[in-house]
């Protein structure tokens, strides 16, 4: 008799115990995101990605990084602006703007300086032009640099030239907004001559709105400007003809640096989110991780 209870007990005590919920405590268990129960969460959808790339089909690791130069920029401040320069015979060069000094990366191993004395507290904006670095940042003034020579773009090399803090070469004349006291200006070079600017050569975007330009950005045929609430487009429809037409009035871009390309496609940061621009619409894509975002 005593055997046969204990056979009974050893069957019956793990069939009742798949009937209960078994409760586990962790301690210390954090860096999970909980803002949306799993109901909430889409198919397409995941919570956190780490350490992943995608291209909207597929997700796969991170290739991982290089590291450029092994001893730090000089300066306190952290490095501010990255620009990758070509030119026509197969030379490249990583440009750094950190401290109150222009960087580049000339042996693939470490930074030189080859330009100092600038603001230490702006950020540097560059573009090539014809085989060239120009560089700007709204105060300094501005300059470029061949691989070899850096030049400083003064009344003694140049017409008019202005200092914007936002640079662009849109059909073959170097672009500039961002200018002291016209802020919601963008002006224009003579064709193919980056250091000549006519006094007439200019564009307003509806001045004294309370609004300034933030940005400029080249996307296919066109010059894309930015304030913080509305977004333009500039077109040439013949040789020297410049016309400007809003793109939208509500959405605009917060900064320039956040202008991007995604899929061939314009991505941006505005006031509401990431912002995603199709060519025909202006559309808000990060609504799903809108409290993930401060």
């Amino acid at each position: 008799m005593e055997k046969t209870i204990i056979l009974l007990l050893l069957v019956f005590i793990p069939l009742t115990a798949h009937t209960e919920e078994q409760v586990y405590s962790l301690t210390g268990f954090s860096g999970y995101v909980d803002l949306y129960s799993p109901d909430q969460i889409g198919i397409k959808n995941s919570p956190d990605l780490l350490n992943v790339r995608t291209d909207g089909k597929s997700v796969w690791k991170r290739l991982g990084y290089d590291n450029y130069n092994a001893t730090a920029l000089n300066g306190a401040l952290k490095g501010r602006s990255l620009y990758l320069y070509k030119k026509a015979n197969g030379s490249q060069y990583l440009i750094a703007n950190s401290s109150n000094s222009m960087f580049a990366d000339t042996t693939g191993t470490e930074f030189t300086a080859i330009k100092s004395g600038l603001s230490a507290a702006l950020k540097d904006d560059y573009t090539t032009v014809k085989d060239t670095l120009y560089r700007d940042n709204g105060s300094d003034t501005s300059g470029k640099w061949d691989g070899t020579t850096y030049t400083s773009i003064t009344a003694a090399v140049s017409t008019n030239v202005v200092v914007g803090k936002y640079i662009k070469w849109y059909h073959n004349r170097l672009w500039k907004a961002g200018v002291t006291g016209s802020l919601s200006v963008v002006y224009y070079s003579e064709v193919n001559d980056p250091d000549n600017f006519n006094a007439n050569n200019y564009i307003n975007v509806t001045i004294n709105d309370g609004d300034i330009l933030t940005g400029l950005f080249v996307w296919g045929d066109k010059l894309i400007a930015t304030k913080r609430y509305s977004m333009w487009e500039i077109v040439e429809t013949q040789a020297g003809n410049f016309i400007i037409r809003a793109l939208n009035m509500k959405v605009g871009c917060l900064y320039q640096s956040t202008i991007a390309e995604l899929f061939g496609f314009p991505i941006w940061m505005s006031a509401r989110g990431i912002e995603y621009y199709t060519g025909a619409n202006i559309e808000l894509i990060s609504k799903p991780i809108e409290n993930l975002i401060e």
